[in-house]
C-alpha cells in the first residue's frame, strides 16, 4: 500500500484471515462514493491498529466516522465483530435516528449503546468527523476519580482540555444524548465517568492522534499518583495554552507546510499493519 489515501492493495494481519480493504471480495461497492471507499478503509485500519494497541475491549466499545457533512450518516462496527475482524465492508451505515441505511457484509446489528452515544455526537458537532469510544482499564480508572485527568506531563496537554459525563447506567436510553452534547461542548476529550471515555477529531487521523496521547497521558497520570497528590507537578493553564497552539500550527514539524504529524502518525501504523502481510 502506498498510502493510506487510496488503500490500492488489500492486505491481511496475522491475526486476520480477511483483508481490511476487503471491497474485491465480491463486494457490491457501486452504492458508495470514492471518499466513502476510503472512509471505510481508514475506519477499519483505525479499528485493526486499536487492536494492535491492546486498547480494545472484546466485542464491545467503538469508533464512528461521519460519511458526509451534509448528512447525519456515520459508519460504526457490528456488534459480534472482535476489532482485529473489522473490514471495510462489514461497517454499518446508519442514521441518526438508528435506521440502518447500509447494513455492511455480516448479519449482526449495531450496538444500542454505541449508536446512542456516537449519534449523540455527529449530530450534536457536524465538525466532528471520527469519534473513539474505549474502555481501557487506566482511563477509565482516572475517569472514576473525584481528582479526574490532570495536566501532568506534555502527553496530557496534547488531546486539549477534557469535559466529563456522569453516569447514567448503560447508554441504552436515547435521552442521554442531549447530555452527552451539552458535556462534551467544544472540547474533543469526554471522560465518561465511572466508565471510559470518548475522543474526537475532525479527521480518523487526528481522532487516533488524540486517542494516543491521552492513553499515554493516563499512563503516566496513573503512575504519578502512586507519590500521592501533594507531590504531583500541575502544569499551568499558559503551558497547556502554549501547547495547543503547537499543535493546531503543525509546528512540531521543522516544515509547517508538511503532512499534518496525525497523518504521519496514523501513517506509520498503517505501514505496521503491513508488516504482518500475508499476500493473497
Amino acid at each position: 500500500m502506498q498510502s493510506h489515501q487510496a488503500f490500492p492493495s488489500p492486505f491481511v494481519t496475522h491475526y486476520s484471515k480477511r483483508p481490511i480493504n476487503d471491497f474485491h471480495l465480491g463486494v457490491d461497492t457501486s452504492k458508495y462514493e470514492e471518499g466513502e471507499k476510503v472512509l471505510r478503509c481508514k475506519l477499519a485500519s483505525l479499528y485493526r491498529i486499536v487492536a494492535l494497541m491492546g486498547w480494545n475491549d472484546s466485542i464491545f466499545n467503538h469508533i464512528s466516522a461521519r460519511v458526509s457533512p451534509d448528512k447525519d450518516h456515520f459508519l460504526i462496527n457490528p456488534f459480534g465483530l472482535l476489532f482485529d475482524e473489522i473490514t471495510a465492508s462489514s461497517l454499518i451505515k446508519v442514521d441518526e435516528h438508528g435506521k440502518v441505511i447500509d447494513p455492511g457484509s455480516t448479519h449482526f446489528n449495531i450496538n444500542m449503546a454505541g449508536y446512542v452515544i456516537h449519534s449523540a455526537i455527529h449530530m450534536g458537532r457536524k465538525d466532528i468527523v471520527c469519534a473513539v469510544h474505549l474502555h481501557t482499564s487506566k482511563a477509565t480508572g482516572i475517569a472514576s476519580t473525584n481528582v479526574g485527568y490532570l495536566p501532568l506531563s506534555q502527553d496530557a496537554l496534547i488531546p486539549g482540555l477534557p469535559s466529563y459525563h456522569d453516569y447514567q447506567g448503560i447508554a441504552v436510553d436515547e435521552a442521554e444524548r442531549k447530555s452527552i452534547v451539552e458535556d462534551i461542548g467544544k472540547n474533543n476529550l469526554l471522560l465518561l465517568k465511572n466508565h471510559g471515555f470518548l475522543t474526537a477529531g475532525q479527521s480518523v487521523e487526528e481522532a487516533f492522534g488524540r486517542t494516543y496521547f491521552f492513553l499515554s497521558a493516563c499512563e503516566i497520570q496513573f503512575s504519578a499518583m502512586t507519590a500521592g497528590k501533594g507531590d504531583l507537578n500541575l502544569l499551568s493553564t499558559a503551558v497547556l495554552e502554549k501547547v495547543q497552539r503547537i499543535v493546531k500550527d503543525n509546528s512540531t514539524s521543522y516544515d509547517r507546510e508538511a503532512e499534518e504529524v496525525s497523518i504521519v502518525s496514523f501513517d506509520a501504523y498503517i505501514r505496521r499493519l503491513e508488516d504482518m502481510v500475508i499476500l493473497l
